[in-house]
């Protein structure tokens, strides 16, 4: 069983084994799922990720010239760089949790066949009655529809769904807002 710690903002800290390439965390041990305190239903391997933030990052800018968008790219592709993977074996997860990462893949599923349909349906209409100006709304819209089922996508991630991620040092994996039941679960051990 890993090392525990509480944060002082209420988050748990679970240590890590260094591991190459990416430290590890096995939580097999755990019975109770992290953020309802329920019975353990399913385990599964979670890849938890530490996103570095930089000053002024969360603001929208309101810059016109394309160097402000240049650099959003930049700071981008420098904080992938500087991010930290951390394998989780075992994590425990409930029913209520199960159940709500169904209902957001149900949804993405929905939105990415909706959205496929709108276009399909655009072009085949398209070439069988020929071009129309109408087509445009179920193209546009199928187009739309599809990246729009990312939102779901990342909302019903299992990261975002248990509230884990990584420490900015790999050495821990962090649990917002974990339930009074996994905090003396893993305080026992």
């Amino acid at each position: 069983m890993p090392d525990v710690g509480e944060l002082a903002d209420g988050r748990v800290a679970l240590a890590t084994t260094p591991a190459q390439p990416h430290p590890v965390l096995d939580a097999g041990g755990l019975d109770v799922c992290a953020p309802h305190g329920a019975p353990v239903v399913r385990r599964l391997p979670l890849a938890v990720r530490f996103l570095p933030t930089y000053a002024g990052e969360q603001q929208l800018g309101r810059g016109v010239f394309l160097g402000s968008y240049f650099g959003r790219l930049q700071r981008a592709t420098q904080r992938q760089a500087e991010s930290v993977d951390v394998d989780v074996r075992g994590w425990p997860v409930c029913t209520r949790c199960a159940r709500t990462r169904r209902s957001w893949v149900a949804a993405t599923l929905l939105l990415l066949a909706l959205g496929v349909a709108g276009v399909v349906t655009a072009f085949v209409v398209s070439a069988t009655a020929g071009p129309q100006a109408w087509l445009m709304a179920p193209l546009l819209g199928g187009f739309f529809v599809v990246l729009a089922s990312v939102v779901p996508l990342v909302v019903g991630s299992w990261p975002r769904i248990t509230g884990t991620h990584g420490s900015p040092d790999g050495s821990a994996v962090l649990v917002d807002h974990a339930h009074p039941a996994f905090i003396a679960q893993t305080q026992r051990r």
